[in-house]
């Protein structure tokens, strides 16, 4: 089996492995929060939890909360 046959191999098990979560809102600050709560909570918490915050706090806090966020980190 040479290294084409391996990597298809390998990508086919990675399908059919794991599940592919997909975001439709492309907002780069909700998925980083979404990102940062999925660290201590299944998926199903993090999309209802992610949910609540953006419902409770308007989007322009999120986006200076994220933004404090990454400063602190990095």
């Amino acid at each position: 089996m040479d290294k084409e046959e391996r990597v298809i191999k390998l990508v086919e098990y990675l399908d059919d492995t794991f599940d592919i979560r997909v975001f439709h809102d492309h907002d780069p600050y909700r998925v980083l929060i979404r990102t940062i709560l999925s660290q201590r909570t299944r998926d199903e918490n993090t999309d209802q939890a992610t949910d609540n915050l953006f419902e409770k706090y308007k989007c322009s806090s999120l986006k200076y909360l994220c933004k404090k966020i990454i400063i602190y980190y990095f």
